[in-house]
């Protein structure tokens, strides 16, 4: 009698231990599936399968969080086209074969930790690819993956941008001076893309100082020169994106006065000018 008692007892706790474990299984599942996705697509544990539809809606609204957009074609094909979608969810280009180099993929990684990310390519292949290296790696955050990639983004007349050029550069420093000092000048630029970018500078006087960078866009650049002979110079700058796109040249004037030569003069009044040149 007490065997069967015990034998009941024991496939009641079976039975409620399972049925409590079943419940548990399906509320983790439910709640994965709540914070991985709410819209279309064959789900993945690591990362998210969604339609360049999904991706457009996701990326112009705010509410939603933000999504960073990840273009992980090669340089080339970024500056011939890439997606075009506002702020602050525009655009980001990574070359995913680049992450063969520990030191890129570990800087990706924390750049964009704990954020959500949507993965492009031309057609889905490379996206993928480049996924799987993230996922592999740990990448904290969550990963959509965009179906069709660009191709079927411009397919559903989604628009697109090419590579924007930088801005002319502001520049800083003194307009009139005396030759044979020093004088530190100020250059700073913005690119639309927040691209980092490389200082061409012309003196005015046969020298030049030729790409310096690269410089985070909005980061300034500060550069000292001498002009050793007295005149007026023409200080000209300009900067360019890794991609090659070039901004126009920025114009400073700048004037490093000439001795003016009185004759027939009274040394006074010589060694007056030659104390105070700008007399």
């Amino acid at each position: 009698m007490k065997i069967m008692i015990l034998k009941k007892i024991s496939m009641i706790l079976t039975i409620f231990i399972l049925s409590t474990s079943f419940c548990l299984y399906v509320n983790a599942i439910d709640n994965n599936l709540l914070i991985k996705n709410s819209y279309h697509s064959s789900l993945s544990y690591d990362y998210i399968e969604i339609t360049v539809e999904e991706a457009w809606n996701l990326l112009n609204d705010t509410s939603n969080g933000i999504q960073i957009p990840i273009d992980v074609r090669t340089d080339n094909e970024w500056k011939s086209e890439h997606i075009n979608t506002p702020k602050p969810e525009n655009p980001k280009h990574h070359n995913f074969l680049e992450w063969n180099e520990e030191l890129i993929l570990v800087e990706f990684m924390e750049l964009y930790n704990g954020k959500n990310i949507i993965v492009y390519c031309s057609t889905g292949s490379r996206s993928l690819s480049a996924i799987n290296i993230l996922v592999d790696n740990g990448f904290n955050g969550v990963i959509f993956n965009m179906l069709g990639g660009i191709t079927e983004w411009k397919a559903n007349g989604l628009p697109t941008i090419a590579n924007q050029l930088p801005e002319k550069p502001d520049i800083l420093g003194t307009l009139n001076g005396k030759a044979g000092n020093d004088y530190e000048y100020t250059f700073v630029s913005n690119d639309p893309e927040n691209d980092k970018l490389f200082y061409y500078i012309v003196w005015g006087d046969n020298s030049a100082e030729e790409w310096i960078g690269p410089y985070d866009s909005g980061v300034e650049l500060k550069v000292i020169h001498n002009w050793t002979e007295r005149g007026s110079y023409l200080l000209q700058a300009k900067v360019k994106d890794k991609y090659g796109g070039e901004s126009n040249f920025s114009n400073f004037e700048i004037n490093m006065p000439k001795i003016i030569t009185f004759y027939n003069m009274p040394k006074t009044l010589l060694r007056l000018f030659e104390r105070f040149p700008f007399l």
